[in-house]
């Protein structure tokens, strides 16, 4: 392979690595706030489920309590932190959450797809809600 195939292939392979790199962020369908007994965010109780979104074709509930995301115990340092781990996810991504529901424990698997138009504007104003009220509770005597 001559010099100049070379560099050809790997700007090809680089440029895909950034292509894959910049798949947009992940919409899961579900609303939840942070419950905490131990640390800040210890499971998320979810509050709401998008109509025939991701998590709500999956069988998640309102109400519904997630343990554990992808076999880790739910462990957040903030209602922000638990969105950013959310923002990290990426389109195609799947998520294996274990839920408690009527005292009984469940797995569900959702799949993450392309954040809506309607649903991009409630993102944002959850983050900053969440940031808010992260920063009033490090206030606190």
């Amino acid at each position: 392979m001559s010099f100049r195939a070379f560099v050809c292939v790997a700007l090809l392979f680089a440029f895909s690595r950034s292509v894959r790199a910049a798949d947009p962020q992940a919409w899961f369908g579900l609303g939840f706030t942070c419950h905490s007994a131990a640390t800040p965010c210890d499971a998320l109780v979810v509050i709401g489920v998008a109509p025939k979104g991701p998590a709500d074709r999956a069988g998640v509930l309102p109400h519904d309590v997630i343990t554990k995301i992808n076999g880790k115990a739910v462990r957040f340092a903030s209602h922000a932190a638990a969105l950013d781990f959310f923002r990290a996810r990426r389109v195609g991504e799947k998520l294996r959450l274990n839920i408690v529901r009527d005292g009984k424990q469940r797995e569900l698997v959702v799949a993450g797809e392309t954040l809506p138009a309607e649903f991009a504007a409630r993102w944002k104003s959850n983050d900053e809600l969440a940031r808010q009220r992260d920063a009033k509770a490090t206030r606190r005597p």
